[in-house]
């Protein structure tokens, strides 16, 4: 197979750069010369249906896909009719248009002006027009003369909350995305609101509060069946962000009215 190719390494997988193989073969001592290249044994996956002939307009490809942390192979996917005639992009061409397409996370607060030591409630929201940020099927987009679908699936939030602290919030187990606070919903006491996503500040000042997503995804070639994983997670920031006002309330003995 050769080296893994360089950038594409990240997330829980990562995958080999795709690898064209030339079109299918009648028998399997057809695919002879290309053995050089790889492509040999998958040529046995995609074999001609019998009687047909041999299509130079299409061909096949092929990923693997591998382990981060250990190295070891996961599996190879592997697609039969892929247009021929131009070359395939990089793995690391297709996440990036895909990252582009990416929808961005907006910050939001029920308020911009805040107590000082008090639970905030924040949650994050789509760009308009855009109905989810948790799964997302990114508009379809052309590369190198070929046609690619892709699906995101939210994994986490990271909130950086502008004192110097962050947190992350993942889709397992808790909303990553978070919600506005709802007096059906309280929050356990001043300083906890555990079921939302919140902060509490120490310090009055103003504060900024971005947040990135963090997907994983999957994507098509020219409308193929198989879906190929995208290596790594796919980010987007709020870089506006969302500033809010953090001040210190203070009790004042006055006279009481006259009667």
């Amino acid at each position: 197979m050769g080296p893994i190719s360089s950038g594409v390494l990240g997330g829980r997988e990562y995958i080999s750069d795709i690898r064209q193989c030339g079109p299918r073969r009648v028998r399997f001592t057809d695919a002879q010369f290309v053995g050089d290249r790889g492509c040999k044994n998958y040529l046995i996956w995609c074999p001609l249906a019998p009687g047909a002939t041999l299509d130079h307009t299409k061909q096949i490809v092929f990923y693997q896909i591998f382990d981060t942390a250990t190295k070891a192979f996961l599996r190879t996917d592997i697609s039969c009719d892929v247009p021929t005639g131009v070359s395939l992009p990089s793995i690391a061409a297709i996440k990036a248009e895909i990252t582009k397409h990416a929808p961005v996370p907006t910050a939001r607060s029920g308020g911009q002006n805040y107590l000082v030591n008090s639970a905030i409630v924040f949650y994050a929201t789509p760009p308009p027009g855009t109905p989810s940020l948790s799964d997302f099927a990114v508009p379809d987009f052309t590369l190198a003369g070929y046609n690619f679908h892709a699906r995101l699936h939210l994994e986490q939030t990271r909130w950086t909350w502008g004192d110097g602290h962050t947190d992350t919030f993942t889709a397992v187990g808790t909303d990553a995305l978070g919600q506005p606070y709802s007096d059906r919903i309280p929050c356990e006491s001043r300083t906890n609101c555990s079921r939302y996503i919140s902060h509490s500040y120490r310090e009055t000042g103003r504060f900024t509060i971005t947040v990135e997503a963090h997907w994983t995804g999957t994507f098509t070639i020219n409308a193929n069946a198989q879906r190929v994983p995208i290596p790594g997670d796919i980010y987007r920031t709020d870089t506006a962000g969302r500033t809010i006002t953090v001040r210190q309330a203070r009790s004042i003995l006055v006279a009481p009215s006259p009667p």
